[in-house]
This record gives C-alpha cells, sequence and structure tokens, in this order.
C-alpha cells in the first residue's frame, strides 16, 4: 500500500492523534477519508495539512499517552487517596 494511505488505527499509532480527533475531523468534513472493506483510511499529507503533526513518541510513550488521553478525569477525592498511597510507600522505603 502507498506509504502515503494508512488506516485511522495506523495514524493513531503514529502519533497524528486519537482516534476520537481523528474521527471527529472526519465526521466535521475537516480531514478527508476514504471507507473501504470496513475500515476507513487517510492520506498522512492529509493529517498534515489539517493541522495533525506526527508526535514524536514512539511505542511504550504513545501507548501510554494514548490510554492517558482518554482515560476520565480523576474527582478530588481520588487524588487524595492516590498521593496517600504514593506517599505511604516512599515512607516504608
Amino acid at each position: 500500500m502507498n506509504k502515503d494511505v494508512m488506516t485511522v488505527s495506523d495514524a493513531v499509532r503514529e502519533g497524528y492523534g486519537s482516534c476520537s480527533t481523528l474521527m471527529r475531523r472526519i465526521r466535521d468534513g475537516k480531514l478527508p477519508s476514504v471507507k473501504k472493506g470496513g475500515r476507513r483510511y487517510v492520506k498522512r499529507s492529509d493529517l498534515e495539512s489539517a493541522g495533525l503533526h506526527q508526535d514524536v513518541r514512539t511505542g511504550y510513550e504513545n501507548t501510554v499517552h494514548l490510554v492517558v488521553s482518554q482515560a476520565p478525569s480523576l474527582s478530588d477525592a481520588q487524588v487524595e487517596a492516590i498521593a496517600g498511597i504514593l506517599s505511604a510507600g516512599r515512607d516504608s522505603r
């Protein structure tokens, strides 16, 4: 396949944004795409033209970024609970 054409999933893996961001831009008509065989394809040049520049993160860092970007926000109580757990771990050293 042409190196300029990729699935939305590939674009996410390559750091062009989250799946929801890319799909929203496609839905809003800001990112051209073609659907073929149940997959949606975009051009690398269209991603760049839409202002979606490839992130320099790779592998593990990109996966962590993807998970964090899609995770719900923590409540103040959850933040306090996590801080307590982390500080307790620091005290046991």
